[in-house]
Parts: C-alpha cells; structure tokens; sequence
C-alpha cells in the first residue's frame, strides 16, 4: 500500500464529516452577547480545532478496538481499520499524534486566557479521558454510554464558554444534556435495527438491554426532556431578567419541530449514522438557522430596549 492510500485511509479514519459536532463549542457565543466579537470567534475557533482533533484520535482508537465487531456491520465494514486499508498501528500512531497536536494546542489557548488555571486543557484532558473510558468498556454497559456520550457533547459547551469567558448557565448544560441523550438513543436505536438480535449482542454488551421497545420508551423520554428543557429556559426569570423579555418563547418551536423531524427521519434512515442524516436533510438545517436567527434578534434586540 502507497504512501498516498495510506494518508486517504487515515483521513477516512478521523471521519472529518464528524467535526461538525463541535459546532457546540459556539453554543454559548450568541447567548453571551459574543456574536460581534472578533476575539471570541478567534478563540472558540481554536477550541473547534482542538475538539476536531481530539474526536480524530478518539475514533481512530475506537476503530482499533472494534475492528473485530465493525466487520460484521453492513456500513462499518467499510471503515480504515475494519476494511484493513489502515494498519492497526498506523491508526494508532495517527491517533497518539492527534492526541499530542491537540492537548498543546489547549496550553497555548490556555496561555492566551492568562487564567490561573488552564481551563481549556482541563476540558481537553476530561474529554479524552472520558472516551477512552468510553471505549474501552462504557460503550458496553447500557444507559451509561449513552450518558457518557452526552456529557462530550457538555465538555464541548463549556469548553467553547469558558474560552470566551462567558458565565457557563445551568440551563446551557441542562439542554445540551438533554439533546445529546435524545440524539445518542436514537443512534443506538438504529444500530440494533441494522443487525438481527443475536448478530447486536455479540457486537456490543449493552444492546442485550435495547430492545426496540425500551428504546422507544427511552427516546420518548428523551425527546420530551430536551423540549421541556429548552422551554423552561425560556419561561425562567433568570433568562427573562438576562434579556429583557419573555420572547425567546418565539424560538421554542424550531425546537420542538427540529426534535420531531429528526425523530421521524432516524426512523425511516437506513443509516445509524447521525452526521449522515442531518447532513442529507436541508429541512433540519433550515430550521437550525431560522432558529439562530430567531434566538439572536430575540437577545439583542431586547438588550437594546
């Protein structure tokens, strides 16, 4: 295999497609009053990048441990690792690389904060140290994966806050907790549709326990608690006081639809894949940016009244 194939394979391995989840990283930028900041988009920039670079190596050690398993899936099959494009130790050179590039690429944000804790790296350290937990033997205990999986989501935000030094909310925690559940279940719930039930069992532990049944269960509680959330956020007087009016209720039903679309699609996707089904679907994207829009007018135009 040539130099060329090898650096494609490694690529493919670090799933760019994925770093788009880090976009959570700005969550707090529009809500703290950042959006018109240069310096904040510099700084949540850098944390995208170092997020992008922790998630690479995450998924390039998860491809490693679960090459075996990945074989027997109809789409992971195709993975670097699994389809045996990308040596095992090529994956994890790659993977210790990434995980070096990104901790010191935290320590020099870390300095441009001129805190006196190196809160940035904290994060950066938290979250590898969570996925490798993670990988190598969360992932197989059921409800706690997925609790896991959410709490990445978390790091994310407070990551992105704390380097534009905006006051972390608890209700910015409570709802992308929230959210990150409810799009954690519905991965796990397509995951045991792609295989037959004793096929899912021997791929990982925990879907011994997911059954379509309790995972529907789950996913409507899921979804009911990421709305929930997201409504009491606006309904609180500690927003309402914050911005200045009780109009961020306006927003709440991009929400509720964005949730039920995504529910609906995952439902009839043959993919597990999240990122694959958010990024087929413009309808999900354009009520994400209406959304942003509305939520933007709603903080800054009551801040000027």
């Amino acid at each position: 295999m040539n130099n060329g194939s090898v650096l494609r394979a490694m690529i493919n391995g670090m799933r760019p497609a994925h770093w788009i989840k880090n976009i959570f990283v700005f969550a707090a930028m529009p809500f703290g009053e950042k959006l018109f900041f240069k310096d904040a988009w510099l700084m949540c920039g850098g944390v995208f990048f170092i997020f992008c670079g922790l998630a690479s190596a995450v998924y390039l050690i998860n491809d490693v441990r679960d090459r075996d398993a990945d074989r027997l899936h109809p789409e992971k099959k195709k993975r670097a690792v699994a389809s045996g494009r990308l040596s095992t130790a090529s994956a994890i050179a790659g993977s210790i690389i990434l995980f070096a590039l990104s901790i010191a690429a935290a320590c020099y944000v870390d300095t441009e904060l001129v805190l006196r804790f190196p809160v940035i790296t904290f994060c950066a350290v938290l979250y590898v140290v969570l996925n490798i937990l993670y990988t190598f033997g969360i992932k197989e205990i059921a409800i706690l994966d997925i609790i896991f999986i959410s709490a990445g989501f978390v790091i994310r935000v407070v990551a992105g806050a704390l380097a534009i030094q905006v006051p972390i909310s608890p209700w910015l925690v409570i709802c992308t907790f929230m959210l990150s559940l409810f799009i954690g279940t519905t991965k796990r719930r397509s995951e045991v549709r792609a295989y037959s039930s004793n096929v899912a069992r021997k791929v990982r532990n925990a879907n011994a326990f997911y059954t379509p049944e309790r995972l529907e269960h789950i996913l409507a509680v899921t979804a009911s608690l990421a709305i929930m959330s997201y409504s009491l956020y606006c309904v609180s007087l500690q927003t309402q006081e914050r911005i200045g009016s009780i109009h961020m209720v306006w927003t709440i039903p991009f929400v509720v639809y964005g949730i039920f679309r995504y529910y609906c699609l995952s439902l009839t996707s043959a993919s597990e894949d999240t990122i694959a089904i958010l990024l087929k679907d413009r309808v999900i994207w354009i009520t994400g940016i209406l959304w942003l829009i509305s939520s933007v007018l709603v903080i800054y135009l009551s801040g000027m009244n």
